[in-house]
This record gives C-alpha cells, sequence and structure tokens, in this order.
C-alpha cells in the first residue's frame, strides 16, 4: 500500500490564516475612523476586536480541519478496501481446502406401501436416494418403482424372493433369483441395474466364489458403512433410528447409510425429515451410489 506523506504544510497554512486575520483586523479599524464619531460608536458596540479575530481564525481552522479529515479519510478507505480483498481471499483459500461431505441414502426391501411417503420427503428436501428393491415387490407397486425413476433416484437389484434359504443355498441360486428380479424392473422401468445388494449384507452370506462370478458379470457390490438399525424389531422408535445415524456419520467423510422401507416401517418417515436436516446442517453432499468412486463391500473383493 502506498504510504501518505507528512502533512507538513498545515503550520504555515495556519500561520497565514492567522497573519490574514490580522491584516483584515487592521483594515478594519482603518475603515472604521473615517466614519462619523457617532456611527463609529454604533458599529465598535456590535462588534469587537476580540470576536472579529477569532471568528476569522476558527474559520481558517476549521477549513484546515476539513482538508486533513479529507486526506486521512482517504487512507482509511484504502485500507479498508485492501482489508476486505485480503479476508476475501483468505475465505476462497479456506473454502478450498474444508473436506467435501458426501451422504448416500440407501433404502432395502422396498416398495410397499411406505415407500411413496420416503419419495415425498426425499422430493420435499430435493434429496436423491438408491433403492434396493425385491423382484416380487416390484411386481405389487410398479408405478411406485416407476416413480422413483420418474423423480431421479437410483433403482437396484435386491433379489427377487429375498429369501435367505433360496438365495444363498448355492452361487447359482442366487444368480437365478438375482436375474429373475431384473427381469422384472426390466419389464417394469426398462432397466437393467448392475447395482447389487445382498440380503443381510456381504458378510456371512456371500462367498468369495459369488461375489467373484457377480463382478465378472458385471454387477456391482454395495454394502453399507453407517447402520441406521431400523430393523433391529418390527418396529424401531424413530428417535433411535436418528441417534444411530447421527452418531455413526460423526466422524465420515463418506456415509452410505442403510435404511429399511418394507411392510411395515411406519416410523421411517418420521426419522427421514430430521436425519435429513442434521445432515444437509453439517454439510453433507447427497448422491446415489453411481456416483460412489469405490464400492463398499463387507468382503473382500479379489
Amino acid at each position: 500500500m502506498k504510504k501518505k506523506s507528512p502533512i507538513v504544510g498545515l503550520p504555515l497554512m495556519k500561520l497565514f490564516l492567522l497573519s490574514m486575520s490580522f491584516f483584515l483586523l487592521i483594515q478594519s479599524v482603518s475603515y472604521l475612523y473615517q466614519l462619523a464619531p457617532e456611527r463609529r460608536t454604533e458599529i465598535i458596540s456590535s462588534i469587537t476586536t476580540s470576536s472579529f479575530s477569532t471568528g476569522v481564525v476558527a474559520m481558517a481552522e476549521e477549513r484546515v480541519a476539513s482538508e486533513t479529515d479529507a486526506i486521512l479519510w482517504e487512507e482509511v478507505e484504502e485500507e479498508s478496501s485492501a482489508l476486505t480483498i485480503l479476508i476475501k481471499e483468505e475465505d476462497e483459500l479456506v473454502e478450498e481446502t474444508v473436506e467435501k461431505k458426501t451422504v448416500y441414502l440407501t433404502f432395502d426391501d422396498g416398495p410397499s406401501s411406505i415407500t411413496p411417503f420416503v419419495l415425498d420427503i426425499l422430493q420435499a428436501y430435493n434429496v436423491p436416494a438408491t433403492f434396493f428393491v425385491i423382484g416380487n415387490q416390484v411386481e405389487r407397486y410398479p408405478e411406485i418403482v416407476q416413480r422413483m425413476v420418474d423423480d431421479g433416484h437410483l433403482v437396484g437389484n435386491h433379489t427377487y424372493s429375498h429369501r435367505y434359504r433360496v438365495i444363498y443355498a448355492s452361487p447359482q441360486a442366487f444368480i437365478d433369483d438375482l436375474v429373475k428380479s431384473e427381469e422384472v424392473l426390466y419389464n417394469t422401468i426398462g432397466i437393467r441395474p448392475n447395482i447389487v445388494r445382498a440380503p443381510g449384507g456381504t458378510q456371512g452370506n456371500v462367498s468369495k466364489a459369488l461375489a467373484k462370478i457377480l463382478v465378472e458379470q458385471g454387477y456391482i457390490l454395495h454394502d453399507w458403512n453407517v447402520d441406521s438399525r431400523d430393523s433391529k424389531t418390527s418396529l424401531v422408535p424413530a428417535a433411535y433410528i436418528q441417534k444411530q445415524v447421527h452418531m455413526q456419520t460423526m466422524n465420515k467423510k463418506s456415509a452410505v447409510i442403510l435404511f429399511h422401507d418394507g411392510v411395515g416401517k411406519t416410523t421411517l418417515p418420521v426419522a427421514l425429515p430430521p436425519i435429513i436436516e442434521d445432515l444437509q446442517s453439517r454439510g453433507f453432499t447427497f448422491k446415489t451410489l453411481d456416483e460412489h468412486p469405490q464400492p463398499i463391500t463387507f468382503i473382500k473383493m479379489e
């Protein structure tokens, strides 16, 4: 910033104005003595020498002060402008260095009569989600699955039957059930999803042999890293679901949250709005799983 030169001329200016005031005073006295005695007495009684000179000096000082203030204000404005630019640059730097947080809302076991309420909430908050649907439920509620697609959500495959004894009997049994659901989805929404969530998750259910076959056939397995625990019992209180999500997302930069919108999950629509608001207040960006850079799986994919 360019520094202003000291105001060295101010004392000289003040002295000059003071001299001028005395000159005017002398001229006024000379003028008074040229007047008639009566007129001179009248003027002297109303205007004294002291008040006249003081007024002139005061005017001079006021003018000097005004000019000084103008110079000082100019310096303040320049400094303020420079400070504003500096703060803006620092804010931009901080914004660039803050690590972004992403959340992926996922819903299993639908569609059901609960799902439209979930879709309404997501629409109200303009939030995308991923739905892992069961094939036999898609047959019951095809219009709900179509709405998922129309609303911009991602639909994934959660097998046709969701019956553990059937699908985990062998790798081929799982593939057959999965393909059956895939055909239902294609006939309903014209899409064959390649994202898959194994019922119950991959751990303890999906063998490495099955996982290898799925990957070779172009499927992408997704588990989760945040469990809302909304399936702990048949009906879990909304406050408990909220607490679980809040606690488990506290130290995460990328959160894949497991919810269930299956039959009877009536507390989910109650818990979901405050959960979304909490995540938004903490700076999370909402995305669907097709934007996830690295799928989360409980088993090691070789």
